[in-house]
């Protein structure tokens, strides 16, 4: 295995906002603080409920 380059990420980065990444569209349009309250309560929970959590929003953002 290869080790990684200093610049390796920021060049793959830059790769992937050429081609138009979809992930730099969703954070220009939805406020991740929103989720805050529901993140910090469910890691306070048990893991069972921060797989509960995080099911819940993914179902959201798929629905």
């Amino acid at each position: 295995m290869a080790q990684i380059g200093l610049f390796d990420e920021s060049n793959r980065l830059e790769k992937l906002s050429k081609m138009g990444d979809i992930l730099e569209k969703l954070n220009a349009v939805i406020n991740w603080e929103m989720f805050r309250p529901i993140i910090t309560n469910a890691l306070t929970n048990t893991k069972k409920n921060v797989q509960g959590v995080l099911l819940m929003i993914s179902y959201c953002f798929l629905k």
